[in-house]
């Protein structure tokens, strides 16, 4: 899975998930002599030290930090449908997987989570006619703003070991069944992200923190009149190692009377948020649909704390709407922008209890 770009440019890396195929039989082939194989996943992502694995540059071991999957097609050339749609599954230890091939020439094709459609199921066809050339994902139920990752596959490479180092190129989809005994089917997926992300970095001024001790307890991330859309993907399959994604994502989105609230964060107890001097911003981040120009507002919760610790604002509620300043619409898929918050008064002069007990959050 590519780690999101910042979005000042620096680049940052795609996530390499690594699977193997597991034995198992099934009743599709009961009679013949061949057996169908299952597949099972090892997982990579981006870090800042030097890969160790033959593979594109920004790919690096990955495990998720809770339970997830990955829809997967196993699509045959040149059949408009897949022969074989399943997942693999990770259980906060080890991936595991309900996907079984034979002998042969496969495309795959995915996304992850795999159960992060909700509304509509997922839909695939091949590009022009043919999986070898690539394919149409449409991905519907999605939210404009999300606390999910999802991505979609854009590179596949066949192995017989988990343990096989080998390239894994960007646009290649094949997926050639060639293990002969159990457990020697393997494959490495290449992931990349269909949202943009911000990442708020919260932390309060200077002089102020020394008078009052601010408890963040909720942040909510909202749209104005967006609560659904649908992405189209068109997925290329090439030779170059280009990435198929690009910029080839469709966005449905349907005007609501109302939008919708994500919660990026909350707590009962509240979060002191750090000064500025500490130098280590409470980091919260939301995904968005690349591109969203509704008007998006964020919305803060938090007690304030006096000097001596004392209660004396409780479950404050701060609305903001995000600046167009900010350029959040051109964010492309798969770049992140971080956004200051501070928390602090905005007036000059003597500071009164009743001042001090009303900060307000601007935005860098």
């Amino acid at each position: 899975m590519r780690r999101y770009d910042i979005y000042n440019k620096v680049r940052a890396g795609l996530l390499l998930l690594m699977g193997s195929l597991l034995y198992g039989c099934t009743s599709d082939n009961e009679g013949q002599d061949e057996q169908d194989d299952t597949l099972q996943l090892v997982a990579y992502t981006r870090s800042y030290d030097d890969i160790t694995r033959a593979v594109p540059d920004g790919y690096n071991p990955f495990t998720p930090d809770d339970v997830t999957s990955i829809g997967i097609f196993m699509t045959t050339s040149p059949n408009g449908l897949p022969e074989r749609v399943g997942h693999f599954s990770y259980n906060g230890n080890s991936w595991r997987s309900n996907i079984s091939v034979k002998s042969g020439t496969y495309y795959i094709y995915g996304f992850m989570p795999g159960d992060i459609i909700s509304a509509e199921p997922t839909a695939i066809s091949p590009l022009n006619g043919d999986f070898k050339n690539g394919a149409t994902l449409t991905l519907d139920g999605l939210k404009p703003i999300s606390k999910t990752d999802v991505c979609v596959i854009v590179g596949v490479k066949g192995v017989t070991s988990s343990s096989t180092e080998n390239d894994v190129s960007l646009g290649k989809f094949e997926y050639i069944g060639i293990g002969k005994e159990k457990g020697q089917h393997f494959v490495n997926l290449l992931m990349d992200h269909i949202y943009s992300c911000l990442q708020f970095r919260m932390q309060v001024e200077d002089s102020y923190s020394v008078l009052r001790t601010i408890k963040l307890k909720k942040m909510e991330l909202r749209t104005a009149k967006i609560s659904a859309t649908k992405a189209v993907i068109t997925l290329t399959a090439n030779t170059t190692g280009a990435n198929p994604l690009g910029n080839n994502i469709s966005w449905s989105t349907p005007t609501a009377s109302t939008g919708m609230s994500m919660t990026l964060f909350e707590s009962e107890e509240g979060e002191a948020l750090p000064s500025v001097a500490a130098a280590t911003p409470l980091l919260l981040s939301g995904n968005i649909m690349p591109g969203c120009d509704d008007a998006l507002s964020l919305v803060c919760t938090y007690d304030v704390y006096d000097r001596k610790g004392n209660l004396v604002r409780k479950d404050c509620e701060v609305p903001n709407t995000l600046p167009k300043s900010l350029g959040i619409s051109s964010l492309k898929a798969g770049e992140r922008q971080p956004i200051e918050l501070t928390v602090a008064p905005t007036y000059l002069g003597v500071l009164s209890d009743p001042d001090l007990n009303n900060p307000d959050i601007t935005f860098n």
